[in-house]
């Protein structure tokens, strides 16, 4: 369940908003909204009177009021209907399109800075080489993958622009995703600085289809890019431990964001 929604009647700042209902507390009265923008309130739960109000309000877009959306699954052809299936819960959803009974695959996380590019697979493929010819010798030597070795596969006279070749920057639509890149890239800063990595300042280069027509868009460098590269090429226990121990002002849910680039 998706409701649409205006925040000033939440008493929250901002305004129209969209958010997953995850759960109904019969004895309260009560509905827990899983806040999309979850650095900012995270999951809340709302009186239902009051969540009802929030979707009143008359959207200026379409100058109709707000509401919600139920959003269910349909079953593949061959299985049957949602209004055919009977059992446990558990049974329904062993009808899901992707089994992961007998998979150790795990949902890759919602991206915030970057996304893959599916034509960079050729520049992929001649990383994880790289990566294959110097990963043993240094991890034998210092027990880890040194930061330089990765820059200086991306680095070329101080330009790290190549790492467009693999990744690109996503760029926010609304404030609070916005926000949100913000803290993520003060973070990374702040991450970067104990690498006496000195590349990150905002004239660094920048992925020209990020900011194009967007003078207030948050976007990333090159160098940050390089960084996050970087922190998917060492193991988890290594990159948590550099995220975590990283001297910033960043709270508990801006540093796991980050992890999960």
């Amino acid at each position: 369940l998706i409701v649409s929604y205006s925040r000033k009647v939440l008493k929250q700042t901002g305004d129209g908003h969209f958010s997953p209902i995850a759960a109904y507390d019969k004895q309260s009265d009560s509905v827990l909204i899983l806040d999309t923008a979850r650095f900012k309130y995270g999951a809340h739960w709302v009186p239902t009177s009051l969540m009802f109000d929030a979707m009143k309000p008359i959207d200026k877009s379409t100058g109709r009021s707000r509401g919600f959306a139920l959003l269910s699954f349909t079953p593949p052809p061959g299985k049957n209907s949602s209004s055919e299936q009977s059992g446990t819960i558990d049974q329904q959803r062993g009808e899901s399109l992707v089994d992961t009974t007998n998979s150790n695959a795990k949902p890759q996380p919602t991206s915030i800075l970057f996304r893959s590019k599916m034509r960079g697979n050729d520049a992929r493929r001649k990383y994880k080489e790289y990566l294959r010819s110097v990963k043993g010798s240094h991890e034998e030597q210092v027990g880890y993958l040194p930061f330089d070795t990765v820059l200086s596969y991306w680095s070329k006279d101080g330009d790290h622009s190549t790492v467009w070749g693999i990744i690109e920057p996503l760029r926010g639509m609304t404030e609070e995703e916005k926000e949100l890149t913000r803290q993520m890239r003060m973070l990374l800063r702040d991450v970067m600085k104990s690498f006496d990595f000195g590349a990150f300042d905002e004239g660094g280069s920048r992925d020209s289809s990020c900011c194009q027509n967007d003078k207030n868009a948050e976007c990333t460098t090159a160098a940050e890019a390089v960084f996050i590269v970087f922190l998917a090429s060492i193991s988890q226990q290594q990159r948590s431990d550099i995220v975590w121990n990283a001297k910033s002002d960043a709270g508990e849910v801006i540093r796991e964001e980050v992890l999960k680039e």
